[in-house]
């Protein structure tokens, strides 16, 4: 166990330390950590000693030493998972402090996958003062071949959502209540997600959402219907660019389905299910004949 200031950290209570008579360490899992077991007259007590999730960071070719006054200095960052993390992508962050001012953040650009890059301003003289750090958030990925192997490729990624699942530890929530309005919805979609500044639409696109609302549909989700290759509503811009407008040019309302959908740039849509669709209703009869065709 680890005490600090009178109390335990390490996760084992002194309680249970009581009557201890043996205790054996090792890798229990083959994590690479070591666990722990406790044997008492009680019983026997297993300690799993997880390993560490998140993300270290390393500045390629070292931090600078020293910047000269009128100059940026560029910073290029690697990323390394621990734990089962990957890199985002998008999410890095340069903050800095000139002269202890409140921190500064600057958005990092994607240089590769779990690398990532930005320049410090220019300080105006030698005497200034410059702190700076780099945040970026990361995600455990699991690779699911479902597609390949039937539900065998898929047993590896069903198993952990369940044990994520069963141990309360998740903190998921959706991105925005069901009763926000539905442009707001749209907007923090565009701003949280797409790192976009703002949304554009026309009064007639406000309306016709507006109305929805009144008829009772305010409550639904909001589908964003645009291109698949940049945050942005420009095909060209790939990867996650900010500091960009969404327009939105048409919304529709899938009542069927149970959703509103945001048309956003030039975008074609493929035609939406109802809420039953045909299929259900497609059979076999008795004599091996299709029933339920159009």
């Amino acid at each position: 166990e680890q005490i600090v200031a009178g109390e335990v950290v390490g996760g084992i209570p002194t309680t249970a330390l009581t009557g201890t008579h043996d205790i054996a360490v090792f890798d229990i899992d083959g994590d690479g950590y070591k666990d722990m077991v406790v044997g008492r007259c009680t019983g026997t007590q297993v300690y799993m000693n997880d390993p560490p999730i998140g993300l270290t960071f390393q500045f390629v070719g070292g931090l600078p030493a020293m910047i000269a006054p009128g100059s940026s200095q560029t910073l290029t960052v690697d990323a390394t998972g621990i734990g089962g993390v990957t890199p985002t992508a998008g999410t890095g962050e340069l903050f800095y402090s000139v002269n202890n001012a409140p921190f500064t953040s600057i958005a990092m650009t994607d240089v590769a996958p779990g690398q990532f890059q930005a320049a410090l301003p220019a300080m105006s003289n030698c005497a200034d003062d410059i702190r700076f750090y780099v945040s970026a958030q990361g995600s455990e990925a699991i690779i699911s071949r479902h597609w390949e192997l039937g539900s065998k490729g898929s047993a590896e990624l069903a198993t952990r959502v369940a044990e994520i699942a069963d141990s309360d530890s998740s903190n998921f929530a959706p991105i925005y209540p069901d009763d926000m309005p539905l442009f707001e919805k749209i907007e923090t979609i565009a701003k949280r997600i797409y790192r976009a500044d703002e949304v554009l639409a026309d009064k007639k696109i406000r309306d016709q959402l507006a109305q929805w609302e009144e008829q009772g549909y305010g409550h639904l989700p909001v589908c964003m219907a645009k291109t698949q290759y940049s945050f942005s509503t420009d095909p060209t811009q790939r990867g996650a660019p900010t500091g960009h407008s969404v327009p939105v040019r048409e919304v529709r309302l899938s009542a069927g389905a149970g959703f509103i959908v945001a048309i956003c740039g030039e975008i074609m849509t493929m035609p939406g299910l109802p809420s039953v669709p045909a299929a259900e209703s497609i059979r076999l009869n008795d004599d091996g004949d299709i029933e339920g065709l159009f």
